[in-house]
């Protein structure tokens, strides 16, 4: 084997230490380190790790797909979604400090201390979505992550699933260190 190979080889091996590493953060982080904190009763299924590494830890899958006629599927299955009015949104904007409207979407940027920091928490948000059944855009840079969010559903409109996930994110945000 050469020195590329070598190299690459070890590179995976400390990316899949730093995966580990991610999940046991997550898993004392608010909602756990898996979507939902574990399975909750029909909300998810179990997904076989087919023996691969972690294998004993118990990981779920939400259903989290947006079904017809504006219901959200996920934690919320059959709730129907609302766009909320522009009165509604400043209020519920000031319980979440470093958030704005920008245009027809709730967005956040945040800052961290290493490009893996910052990967760390884009997985764990990727969780977060996965339970909620409801999807921010994602952008991750160096050491940031930026997020924009609205219900495409009903038309891109800002809705309570909105808030929901933002609040999710603020509760997770300071286990990665993020600001």
């Amino acid at each position: 084997m050469d020195r590329v190979d070598e190299e690459r080889r070890a590179g995976l091996v400390a990316v899949r230490q730093r995966v580990d590493d991610v999940q046991d953060v997550m898993a004392g982080a608010p909602g756990g380190g898996r979507p939902g904190g574990g399975a909750r009763a029909g909300h998810g299924r179990a997904v076989d790790d087919g023996g691969r590494r972690g294998a004993g830890r118990p990981r779920v899958r939400g259903r989290g797909l947006w079904q017809a006629g504006g219901t959200v599927g996920g934690e919320d299955a059959g709730m129907a979604v609302a766009a909320l009015e522009q009165e509604e949104i400043a209020d519920r904007l000031h319980e979440l400090p470093g958030w704005t409207l920008d245009g027809d979407r709730l967005a956040r940027s945040y800052r961290l201390g290493s490009h893996f920091a910052a990967t760390a928490m884009v997985v764990h948000i990727a969780q977060v979505q996965e339970e909620l059944g409801h999807h921010a855009e994602l952008t991750l840079g160096y050491n940031t992550v930026s997020l924009t969010v609205n219900t495409h559903s009903i038309g891109g409109a800002v809705t309570a699933l909105d808030f929901r996930l933002a609040h999710r994110v603020e509760e997770l945000a300071p286990v990665h260190g993020a600001h």
